[in-house]
Order: structure tokens, then C-alpha cells, then sequence
């Protein structure tokens, strides 16, 4: 659902669920048929969430859908919010890119977050499987 460069990282991509199941979901069906462990995904919102806060494309489309086993890791800097990517699936996060310092991820944040009841130890047990789901593959 990232189709250009420009404004990649603000513009909004409306698509339909009949053009997702006909044009998108069978390109990633083939890659995970073909042994694809792994799926990036990218600073745009889709249906106006940012596409690594986003559930209709983590869990609904790749999990349920698709039948993903893998994990899901940000582009570099696209984790925006780090309660909404846990909870839309993500599994990985990739910091911010600076070039004059080393910026910290923000799933840093997971560890305290299980202690105070925000994130389950389940939902991060099940980022860890997914991982390890990957090297199985």
C-alpha cells in the first residue's frame, strides 16, 4: 500500500478490500508461500493510521488472511506511537535514523510498560514467537 516516494511519510493510501484480496494480498501470499518470514512496514497511514499502528493490515490481512507465521519490523523511524504498533502487531522496531547520534527505539519502552499493565507479557511472548517462527521457515 506504499506505491511512491514522495510524501511517503504523511500521505494517507485509501484502498478498497476488494482491490486488497485482488491486487495486494496475493503478492504477499506468493512471498510467504515462497518462504518470506518477514514484513517491513512503511511510514504512510493506510485507512488513516500510520501502517505499523494499523491492525486492519498487522493482524486482519496478514495474520488472519494471509496466515502469516512471521514478524512484522518497522521501516526505519515508523513506529510512531509504541502502545498502538505492540497492540496492531508489530514485532520489531526500528529506531529513528540519525546520523549524528544513535536514537533509541521505542519498544525500549515494552519492558516498563508489561510492569504497569499496559502491554500483556503475553503480546510480547507472542512478538518473540514470531521471531523465532521466522528462523523455522
Amino acid at each position: 500500500d506504499n506505491n511512491q516516494e514522495i510524501y511517503r511519510q504523511s500521505m494517507n493510501v485509501e484502498v478498497g478490500d476488494r482491490a486488497q484480496h485482488e491486487i495486494y494480498l496475493p503478492v504477499f501470499k506468493a512471498a510467504f508461500e515462497a518462504g518470506a518470514a518477514a514484513v517491513m512496514c512503511s511510514y504512510n497511514k493506510v485507512y488513516g493510521e500510520y501502517a505499523c499502528e494499523n491492525s486492519k493490515l498487522l493482524k486482519t490481512f496478514l495474520r488472519d488472511t494471509l496466515n502469516f507465521k512471521g514478524f512484522v519490523i518497522s521501516d526505519w523511524g515508523a513506529t510512531h506511537d509504541v502502545q498502538r504498533s505492540s497492540d496492531a502487531g508489530l514485532d520489531i522496531d526500528m529506531q529513528g535514523d540519525d546520523p549524528s547520534k544513535r536514537l533509541p527505539d521505542e519498544f525500549h519502552k515494552l519492558t516498563e510498560m508489561v510492569g504497569t499493565g499496559e502491554v500483556t507479557q503475553a503480546s510480547v511472548d507472542e512478538k518473540v514467537l514470531h521471531v523465532v517462527s521466522a528462523m523455522m521457515v
